[in-house]
């Protein structure tokens, strides 16, 4: 503004964000409003302060207090003492305030203060004295839910603890308004450390992520000598790092000895500042040399990390250059604004002109103060929360809570500078940092009622600033529109220009954010083009673009290419395919899965020989702690345990290789003593399975196992790059390692017990055990176990499926593995109690990704859409749940939408003249009673259309969560369904008590066909009915017209062309094989078809066995239903029958799946003809096995329930099934 005073540091902040917020505010105009706003301090304070000397004369100085924006809490910010302090720098001070206390995560406005009152060269009679004067008047405007000023330059432990004793005695209270106060009188532990210890810890994340490397031989300079640099270096060289400099007002003292700063010459600094002295009264006995009036940049010629941590504008252009030429790579600012605009631009130069993340050299990656050196102020937030609780927590937990923050940072800023920044391949951590913390405190604003922007009478669009109260609804993202410059409408009341006017007018953001003003103005005015929301697909039905809009509203959405993504067929093809992505690998590995066989010995020399070739590679690898660690006297190899197996790579790349082992909260307490070993799973296991390398990524269901790799049929998608998603996935590896123990070499004596366990050890006296006894007490790890769990909780036998007699003998086990030790990463979370505090990180990390989907979703050649779900039932996190509930709404709703434009409408009765007499029945069991739909009243009948919706459905565990039971027998779509057979069991011919788990299975598949046909929603086939008539010798009911047919106690009227709609259950098996796949399709096609051929001219990609074997003798080998005529095979032509929806992860859609193990599923969506034709052949290659399931199966031999698996399930065990 032309009429204020010049404020130079002040208008260097606001123009240094505005630069990097203009590509958001180019896609989101209407937060230009919101940035002008932000600008202006609420509220500034200046006030005089008048002390007497000690000598009895009065001084006099200026006080401030800006106290620039309190939406997200309580102004927070330092009092800074420095005869430099203006209102510039106080303002400029504030605002960068304001957005790095919103990266923190903490609830904290933003603000600033001081005096221009110069500590130095006063006694601390008079620095009290100052204090009391200056607190005088800021007492008035303090409070601990107003404002919490803290320390800054000038103003230390000393001076807060003045200020705070004046506060007490103006205003008698003890309430946490100051934050650095000491530790024995209501401060927190680590806070003099904070800012300096979080500036390394979040290098460490910039060292990981761009070059795969720690600090370890790392050159380090940093400028200042003060607390921010005296702990940056500490915790430097903590972690290996070599320290070359420190810094003051008068100079730089450089290191020449080659091990740089010791811990103790830090020590003795921080002796000298305390007494207010120049580095130049510190004697470095000949290993320093001193810089007069230097600044440390240009004094060496090689170095690879620089923090300036003194004071703003301390490395200028050239000195930039100096940095870049002396090979530094990694700059972070530990002061406030440390650079200035044109070092900044040499920085971000480096960064743009990398073109492969494979190419790096020359870079200087740079990261900026509100960033880098937040944890001083997140430290301080602790310290408010500590207040508040009246507790106070150790240092562990503090620096534990402080890294956790540093780290989330880190990520905050990496993953909204991908989403939104442009400009190189390295993502723009100053861009990512301002537009996070700006778009967090904007939106918090609107939602006060700082701004808004609504529709005006003539149609445009206005942008107001607010003073009133009132309150706006909340940001709400809008899937983005794309246009169709081929068609047009020219009526002005077209309903899709009525439908864009009616929700232009109902929501806050307006549709100029997507479209932009001039399309906006054409949609809702005459000549308007068409527009589709990109959601929707052409070939899906409509009522699925409300679900694509909730999901997208609720969940993280990842836009794709279907051409882009490849579904894998064979569990060989499986795992020459992750082999290949080992081989390629450069920069990341991420594996998680239930366990690793031990009997993967080529694996694992593909690990290390990665890990070998590639020197910056990072490996994470996390896996369940019980399936893990538990001993396998079976196993063929030297390891007797998945744990002992990778413990060879920890010790040899520890630094680069992390092992973790999640362990399920929900075994604890009196239930983890009385337990087995063997049946610890039971109680929930760690089972999502993602397999990333790079930018590739496979999500399956299959382990990483034998059989999972030969005959072990899953499914596999494989995205070939996909940066953004593996982003996602890296991020909540993270997170969960935070819950799991960590595989270590050793056990470090500093540890506390309560956080480590000794990693089990074999027993080294030989066993000789008849099978039994072992196979009660203790089976051997293989796919006979005996175990109430699914058969993919046990490793597979190399051999066959049933395990040998147990006479072994002791593993040879290296000695130095009894060291070695499982470790807990957070002292402040109980390894048995942590469910709250993972409910609410992963809650916090969903929705950190789902605020982005707005502008992941802007990608113009999209056609397909990822959700990913997480479902951990004994966390409390129920996403499949919630969506798939969704899912069948939808399907529901596009049912009866079809139904009510089909020009035939028929009346439908639910009579149920049958009775289900046999007592092995649970239909009366309260867990599993499903509640029918009478769809008699008044219901339009499920008559034949041309948008027809089909589920699919397969588990190759079929103990279906009741939700989804219901959802099935209640939806009026037909469902077709494929479960294992018995023979594809895992467990089928085991002995002890596994072999009642295929009897439990069918059990349960029995009870399921039952109450289908209870709701009449069995499937029938309608020629084949009539076949079965005319043998039987009877009428048939079915005849050309409105016909009359009954079923199951069902009678329902058909329309001419009516086919039979319900459940058709399926049966896979195949010869030497077991069923592992799940999941869920949808298809719409014109007429209800058979999907189980697909048209001529197309054929179905299997893998060889299958192909050469299978499609040629299907008929001969049993798989086609009797009766079924050839016409039922053959598709409509004008059919589309692939599907366009799947459901896709480790989820067995079973209670076991939902209510205690840990999952990671995908939603996807596509309109790809190639993505879709892949999906219709995976389902097609699955049916080849599939036999139908009737009335006559459940006679046969082996599907006798013996009494003993009837009586399992009634105890609860189908929960763990």
């Amino acid at each position: 503004m032309a009429n204020l005073a010049p404020e130079p540091e002040f208008q260097q902040a606001v123009n240094e964000i505005t630069v990097t917020l203009e590509p958001f505010l180019a896609k989101h105009p209407e937060y230009r409003k919101a940035l002008e706003v932000v600008q202006i301090p609420e509220r500034i304070l200046q006030f005089r302060v008048t002390w007497e000397k000690d000598d009895g004369s009065l001084a006099v100085n200026r006080g401030y207090r800006v106290q620039f924006n309190s939406a997200l809490g309580p102004y927070k910010g330092g009092l800074r003492l420095h005869p430099t302090v203006n209102l510039s720098i106080l303002k400029f001070l504030g605002f960068e305030q304001i957005f790095k206390n919103a990266l923190t995560g903490l609830m904290m406005g933003g603000g600033k203060g001081g005096s221009d009152f110069d500590p130095k060269g006063k006694t601390d009679n008079e620095i009290r004295k100052f204090c009391y004067a200056f607190m005088q008047e800021l007492s008035r405007h303090i409070g601990a839910d107003t404002d919490v000023p803290a320390g800054d330059i000038g103003t230390g432990g000393r001076e807060i603890g003045f200020m705070f004793g004046a506060y007490k005695k103006y205003r008698n209270e003890f309430v946490g308004v100051l934050t650095g106060k000491g530790a024995n009188w209501g401060g927190s532990f680590i806070r003099p450390e904070a800012t300096g210890y979080g500036l390394v810890y979040y290098v460490t994340e910039m060292l990981r992520d761009l070059d795969s490397t720690d600090w370890k031989n790392k050159r380090v300079l940093i400028s200042g000598a003060g607390n921010v640099a005296q702990y940056a270096a500490l915790k430097a060289i903590q972690l290996g790092g070599i320290v070359l400099s420190l810094s003051d007002s008068t100079g730089t003292l450089l290191a020449s000895d080659p091990q740089g700063f010791l811990a103790a010459d830090i020590a003795d600094i921080a002796q000298i500042k305390l007494e207010r002295k120049s580095l130049t009264a510190f004697s470095g006995a000949g290993k320093y040399t001193w810089h007069e009036g230097k600044r440390p940049w240009t004094l060496v010629k090689e170095a690879d990390v620089a923090l300036p941590s003194a004071t703003q504008n301390e490395v200028s252009g050239e000195e930039a250059k100096a940095l870049l030429k002396a090979g530094v790579r990694y700059i972070a600012e530990g002061s406030n604004m440390g650079c200035t605009q044109e070092a900044i631009d040499v920085f971000e130069d480096s960064r743009k002109s990398i073109t492969s993340l494979q190419e790096t050299k020359g870079i200087c990656y740079y990261a900026p103060g509100k960033a880098a050196n937040c944890g001083g102020v997140a430290v301080s937030g602790l310290e408010m929360a500590q207040n508040s609780q009246r507790l106070k927590w150790t240092p562990e937990e503090v620096d534990a809570k402080l890294k956790e923050i540093m780290i989330n940072c880190y990520n905050t800023c990496r993953h909204t500078a991908i989403e939104y920044a442009e400009g190189g391949v390295v993502p723009s951590l100053v861009a990512g940092a301002n537009i996070a913390g700006f778009v967090k405190v904007a939106n918090a604003m609107k939602d006060q009622g700082d701004w808004c922007s609504f529709r005006t009478s003539s149609g445009g669009v206005q942008h107001h600033a607010l003073t009133s109260s009132l309150r706006f609804p909340s940001f709400i993202s809008l899937a983005p529109l794309s246009l169709s410059s081929a068609t047009r409408s020219t009526s002005g009341t077209s309903p899709i220009g009525k439908f864009f006017k009616k929700i232009s007018s109902s929501q806050t953001r307006p549709f100029t954010s997507v479209l932009g003003q001039r399309t906006f103005q054409r949609l809702t005015r005459g000549n308007r083009p068409r527009v589709r929301i990109r959601y929707h697909h052409s070939d899906s039905p409509p009522s699925f673009d409300g679900l694509y809009k909730t999901l997208s509203e609720t969940l993280p959405c990842f836009p794709t290419r279907g051409d882009e993504i490849d579904l894998i067929s064979s569990p060989k093809e499986f795992y020459d395919e992750l082999l290949n992505m080992l081989r390629r690998g450069k920069r990341r590995v991420v594996i998680s899965s239930l366990y690793i066989g031990t009997e993967e010995e080529e694996l694992i020399k593909s690990l290390e020989s990665l890990l070998s070739s590639q020197p910056h590679l990072r490996m994470t690898i996390i896996l369940d702690y019980h399936r893990s660690t538990r001993l396998s006297p079976t196993s063929s190899s030297n390891a007797p345990s998945t744990a002992h197996m990778l413990l060879p790579l920890v010790r040899a790349y520890g630094d680069r290789c992390e092992v973790w082992l999640y362990r399920s909260p929900n075994l604890r307490g009196v239930m983890e003593m009385i337990v087995p070993e063997r049946y610890d799973e039971g109680w929930g296991t760690w089972h999502g399975k993602w397999y990333a390398v790079d930018d590739e990524v496979i999500l399956s269901g299959a382990n990483l196992a034998r059989s999972y790799f030969t005959n072990r049929q899953d499914r596999y998608i494989h995205f070939r790059s996909h940066p953004s998603l593996l982003s996602y996935l890296s991020s909540l590896t993270r997170l969960y390692t935070n819950y799991s123990y960590r595989l270590s070499p050793s056990l470090p004596p500093s540890v506390n017990k309560l956080y480590s366990v000794p990693l089990p050890q074999p027993i080294r006296t030989p066993l000789s055990i008849s099978p039994p006894v072992s196979s009660l007490i203790s089976p051997p790890l293989s796919t006979s176990a005996s175990s109430p769990v699914p058969p993919e909780f046990a490793a597979p036998s190399s051999s066959s499926n049933q395990h040998p007699a147990l006479t072994h003998a002791p593993h040879p086990t290296p000695p130095s593995d009894s060291s070695a030790a499982l470790i807990w990463p957070t002292p402040s979370v109980h390894p048995r109690h942590f469910g709250p505090h993972a409910l609410a990180t992963l809650t916090a990390l969903q929705n950190t990704w789902r605020t982005s989907n707005a502008s992941r979703s802007r990608r113009v050649d999209a056609d397909t859409y990822v959700w990913p779900v997480i479902q951990a039932g004994v966390l409390g996190m129920r996403e499949e749940e919630k969506a798939m509930e969704l899912v069948w709404d939808a399907v529901r709703d596009s049912h009866i939408a079809s139904s009510s434009r089909s020009p035939s409408k028929v009346k439908t009765s639910t009579s149920l003249t049958s009775s289900i007499t046999n007592g092995d029945s649970i239909q009366n069991d309260s867990s599993t009673q499903v509640k029918l739909q009478d769809v008699s009243q008044d219901s339009e009948g499920l008559s034949p259309t041309k948008r027809n919706i089909q589920v699919d459905l397969t588990s190759g565990y079929f103990a279906l969560f009741p939700a989804y039971k219901k959802s099935i027998i209640n939806s009026p779509a037909p469902v077709r369904i494929i479960a294992a057979s018995p023979r594809a069991n895992g467990f089928y011919g085991s002995k002890g008590i596994s072999r009642l788990i295929p009897e439990g299975y069918t059990f349960l598949e029995r009870n399921f066909w039952r109450d289908c046909l209870l709701a009449g929603r069995v499937w029938r086939d309608r020629k084949e009915q009539v076949l079965k008539d005319k043998i039987s010798g009877q009428t048939s009911n079915l005849v050309n017209n409105d016909e009359t047919k009954s079923s199951g106690g069902k009678t329902e009227t058909l329309g001419k062309e009516q086919k039979w709609e319900g459940v058709r259950l399926r049966e896979w098996e195949k010869e030497g094989w077991t069923y592992h796949s799940k999941g869920l399709w949808i298809t719409s096609s014109e007429e209800s078809n058979d999907l189980r051929k697909p048209p001529k001219g197309i054929k179905t990609k299997l893998n060889d066995s299958s192909e050469k074997n299978n499609s040629v003798n299907d008929e001969d080998s049993g798989s086609r239903p009797v009766g079924l005529s050839e016409q039922n095979v053959k598709l409509n032509k004008k059919s589309t029958f692939d599907p366009f929806f799947t459901f896709i992860g480790s989820s067995n859609l079973s209670t076991r799946s939902l209510n205690l193990d840990t999952e990671l599923s995908l939603f996807i969506s596509t309109s790809s003809p190639i993505l879709r034709r892949s999906l219709g052949k995976e389902l097609r290659a699955l049916d080849v096995h599939a036999r139908d399931v009737n009335e006559d199966t459940w006679d046969r031999k082996d599907r006798k329930v013996s009494f003993l698996a009837k009586l399992l399930v009634f105890l609860g065990v189908e929960g763990m099934l």
